[in-house]
């Protein structure tokens, strides 16, 4: 079940990020019910299933979720978007030049609830 969630990411094309304020990670809960937030950076990385998007899916693979594009258009690592999830996982915060803008600012994006 991990490689499903491994596969999900193809490499150093996308950055995972999650919190451990969830339900499930308390002991004795299902670890393989938890979100992780997944990034992916440009075509740079053709395998990238998740490329200038921002999704969820969880930690056994399944359930994938697509929430935003960030077309942040520089494959470097400092323009990478980094997405990371709130404590209580209702917002997520990322980095975008939004299409080669020339500046770099800090979106925020609601998380669905389903």
């Amino acid at each position: 079940m991990k490689t499903r969630f491994l596969t999900n990411s193809a490499g150093a094309g996308v950055h995972h990020s999650g919190n451990w304020v969830q339900s499930d990670a308390e002991l004795g809960g299902n670890l393989n019910r938890q979100w992780s937030f997944m990034s992916g950076i440009d075509a740079m990385w053709p395998g990238v299933a998740w490329m200038q998007a921002i999704g969820v899916v969880r930690s056994d693979g399944s359930d994938a979720r697509l929430l935003l594009h960030h077309y942040d258009l520089n494959p470097i690592y400092f323009a990478d978007p980094f997405a990371q999830p709130s404590p209580d996982g209702k917002v997520v915060i990322f980095n975008s030049n939004m299409g080669g803008s020339g500046r770099y600012d800090l979106f925020v994006a609601e998380v669905p609830l389903r």
